[in-house]
């Protein structure tokens, strides 16, 4: 994470988030809230519960996994995208150190000494201000999107370990079954960062759905097949 926090990420970005970060961006706006919530109302082990379960769950076992590709591979994606996601990584990991401030105090300052202040002019994380929203947050249709993405991601990998391979295996063909034309258009918008997070090699879809998931492994080719839910 630290190689991605530049000055460059530092900056706001103005332009439309793609789904991935918009939908990050709202979980953002979300769990602040929550926290800011509990907070007052003197409920800090519950206000806890929602920064660990938005840091462990939500930005690093998906979004952190989802976006990975985007900035180590970058040349394979469209630019804007690739600021957008260095931005909305700076912007949460940031609140994400002033949300665990209170509860881990020395260790969240040490991190934004070394990760943050060479971008900011406030000297202490302590002294800096939780940001209770970030606009550019996803909409419903985005949520849902991205939601099929994660279950789409999750049977990739559940279909690899059923065969005893790494995640890093490639993938001949990932078959996309079942959803509609809207769906088709929405995933395809976001092939690249299925590709790069899958390691599928083509992307097809069919509006044919399926009974459940699948795959197809030989010496030469691996496909699977999806049903989207």
């Amino acid at each position: 994470v630290s190689e991605h926090i530049t000055s460059d990420s530092a900056q706001p970005y103005t332009g439309q988030l793609d789904t991935v970060n918009a939908w990050l961006t709202g979980q953002r706006n979300e769990v602040t809230a929550r926290y800011i919530s509990l907070f007052e109302a003197g409920e800090y082990s519950h206000a806890l519960a929602a920064v660990e379960h938005f840091f462990w769950h939500t930005f690093c076992d998906n979004f952190l996994e989802v976006v990975k590709d985007r900035l180590f591979n970058s040349s394979l994606y469209d630019a804007n995208q690739v600021r957008a996601t260095s931005a909305t990584l700076y912007a949460v990991g940031l609140q994400i150190l002033k949300l665990y401030a209170p509860f881990v105090p020395h260790i969240t300052e040490t991190l934004y000494q070394e990760l943050f202040k060479k971008h900011v002019t406030t000297s202490s994380l302590h002294a800096t201000r939780l940001d209770e929203n970030i606009a550019g947050h996803a909409s419903q249709e985005e949520n849902a999107v991205m939601h099929h993405l994660l279950d789409i991601i999750s049977e990739v990998r559940k279909q690899k370990s059923a065969h005893q391979c790494s995640l890093k295996t490639p993938v001949t063909t990932l078959f996309l079954h079942g959803g509609d034309e809207a769906l088709h258009r929405a995933l395809a918008a976001n092939v690249q960062t299925l590709k790069g997070v899958t390691k599928a090699e083509h992307v097809c879809f069919d509006i044919q759905a399926l009974d459940a998931s699948r795959s197809e492994k030989t010496d030469e080719h691996f496909n699977m097949f999806i049903a989207l839910n």
